[in-house]
């Protein structure tokens, strides 16, 4: 009898690294358009789920940012086969721009998996950098100094609900601004061991 074609170990963790968010996150969006259809839904109820599969897709979309460690990108880096990904393309990077600058050498080889990686994660990133300046960081701004004036005038005014709106707002964002700034903190000063460096298959 015929036996069933085996999946590699590699290709086991492949998917089971990168892909359950993602088929979750499908599953979900289709059975709810699925719904809209089929139960004729309209009003509240169909806007709501078209939110839901919308956070699902736009979920989907920011797991393609590999160049922000998602799962997408542990599975590039097991089908890549190396150990390091990030932190190898940004010495590859490193590397590139001190022999530019003339200042040192390679500091190794480098395999070509890296250095495609490393020309999409920069330009990638510097996009995002960009984005942030112009549009996230102005608006986390304006909604402080929103939040505040509400705060203080609300003091002023005797009028709880603009007290615990410009409160409440604050506390929430900057709760979310410390806990990012900490995890950016540990992930610039975390060690993940020595570089992967492979000689460079031609």
């Amino acid at each position: 009898m015929r036996q069933p074609p085996q999946i590699s170990d590699r290709l086991q963790a492949i998917f089971h690294i990168g892909l359950p968010g993602t088929t979750s996150d499908l599953l979900l969006a289709s059975v709810s358009s699925i719904a809209i259809g089929v139960f004729g839904l309209a009003g509240l109820p169909r806007r709501l789920l078209e939110i839901f599969i919308l956070i699902l897709l736009l979920s989907i979309a920011f797991e393609a940012r590999v160049y922000l460690r998602t799962d997408w990108y542990f599975a590039l880096q097991e089908a890549l086969r190396t150990k390091n990904l990030y932190q190898d393309g940004w010495r590859y990077v490193r590397d590139l721009a001190r022999a530019l600058a003339r200042r040192s050498t390679s500091s190794g080889p480098v395999s070509r998996a890296v250095r495609l990686y490393a020309w999409f994660m920069v330009p990638a990133s510097l996009i995002m950098l960009w984005q942030y300046v112009l549009y996230v960081a102005p608006v986390t701004i304006r909604l402080f100094a929103t939040s505040g004036r509400n705060l203080v005038t609300g003091w002023h005014t005797g009028n709880r609900v603009d007290m615990a709106d410009g409160l409440i707002v604050i506390l929430i964002e900057g709760s979310l601004l410390l806990a990012f700034g900490y995890a950016a903190l540990r992930k610039h000063f975390r060690t993940d061991g020595p570089p992967s460096r492979q000689p460079d298959p031609r």
